[in-house]
């Protein structure tokens, strides 16, 4: 069983790294400084091949929910490190 399930992992990887050789989005988003196959291929899967329905970076920063947290108090907004709350597996390598 263990077997198998290492066949399977390895046949993904090469399915990954066969993508990342040939698809042009992929490449481009490597091109990003620390992103390597494994995350190009998850931001693709993510953005579902239409990134015009983001406006903006901010937008796509958010729906990965890579933003600023936010403390409001007496008028005054503060910005904190980036919030955790999107996908684990997009913000790991």
């Amino acid at each position: 069983m263990w077997l198998n399930l290492f066949e399977q992992e390895e046949e993904a990887q090469k399915r990954m790294e066969q993508l990342t050789k040939t698809d042009n989005d992929t490449k481009r988003i490597m091109t990003v400084p620390g992103v390597g196959p494994p995350t190009a291929v998850r931001m693709l899967i993510h953005i579902g091949g239409d990134i015009e329905r983001f406006k903006h970076s901010g937008q796509f920063a958010a729906s990965i929910c890579l933003v600023p947290k936010q403390n409001s108090t007496g008028g005054n907004t503060t910005l904190n490190g980036i919030t955790k709350c999107g996908s684990k597996r997009l913000r790991s390598n």
